[in-house]
């Protein structure tokens, strides 16, 4: 027998229900290896379709997908057509309640969402090429170890043609600040503590407000190419910004916002979308 690998083959982003933190945006890489015997090439399995069709499959599974913990008791699941309605409940008693096309959300049976058990999720799955060669695989799903400040944010982009229309889809993000060309660590701590598992909304895609038990709800809902989404959680976990929650209005919206409040004479602002992509907002 022998063995391949690639490293990072693909990175993920996506939203998760944590029983605790409530919506959860989430960025993994995600490695494999594969174990087979030698073909008349010598080799174990080309590495061209690894990086295509396996990549192609990992991504249709999870990536810019809702990835909800379906065994939960504190989870509901109905299924009408092609859409799909969520009720969850947190153990701070908020509520969060979602209808989406199926195609946006993935259901995985088990209790809480980890590394290990979407890494045990993926071998379940049937992958032709590798069952009919008995090959034995293995997945790694890790986050980018990040050595400065970071934050988890989930939004949704109704005009978007791919799946970034999903009214809950999310990335693990960092975010890096300068005031006349010096970094201001401290403020992007503050950025990140503010931005703590939130939901970035538009203000454009608010459907409703209301109150109930003492804690203030809002709404977003959109129809988009894939279908109807529809969004509601507790106001404190939002951030409310006046356009579309495009990573470059969001990067802009934060150089504005401090430019407004330190009166700078120059503002750069570089929010990460997920690993190593992102935008540039400057005042």
């Amino acid at each position: 027998m022998a063995q391949i690998f690639v490293e990072k083959l693909i990175n993920i982003d996506f939203t998760y229900f944590d029983l605790s933190r409530g919506l959860v945006g989430e960025t993994l890489w995600v490695d494999v290896e594969l174990q087979g015997c030698l073909d008349h090439q010598g080799m174990v399995l080309d590495f061209a379709w690894v990086k295509s069709e396996l990549k192609a499959n990992i991504e249709s599974l999870l990536d810019h997908k809702l990835i909800i913990p379906s065994v939960l008791s504190e989870v509901e699941v109905s299924r009408e057509q092609k859409q799909v309605s969520l009720c969850m409940q947190n153990k701070k008693g908020y509520r969060y309640h979602i209808c989406l096309p199926a195609v946006a959300v993935c259901l995985i049976p088990t209790n809480a969402i980890t590394c290990t058990g979407l890494e045990h999720y993926l071998s379940q799955q049937q992958w032709p090429i590798i069952s009919a060669n008995q090959f034995q695989v293995r997945f790694s799903l890790y986050p980018e170890s990040y050595t400065e400040a970071y934050f988890h944010y989930s939004h949704g982009l109704p005009l978007h043609q791919g799946p970034c229309q999903r009214i809950a889809h999310g990335h693990r993000s960092r975010i890096e600040i300068n005031i006349n060309d010096k970094r201001q660590r401290a403020l992007e701590q503050r950025w990140c503590q503010k931005w703590k598992d939130i939901y970035i909304g538009s203000e454009q895609d608010i459907k409703n407000r209301w109150r109930c038990e003492d804690i203030e709800y809002i709404s977003f809902a959109y129809t988009a190419g894939e279908g109807f989404f529809e969004l509601s959680l507790p106001l404190k976990q939002c951030y409310l910004i006046p356009c579309a929650s495009t990573i470059e209005q969001i990067s802009q919206h934060v150089a504005d916002q401090i430019k407004q409040d330190q009166l700078a004479e120059r503002v750069r602002v570089c929010v990460f979308e997920g690993a190593h992509k992102g935008a540039i907002g400057m005042r």
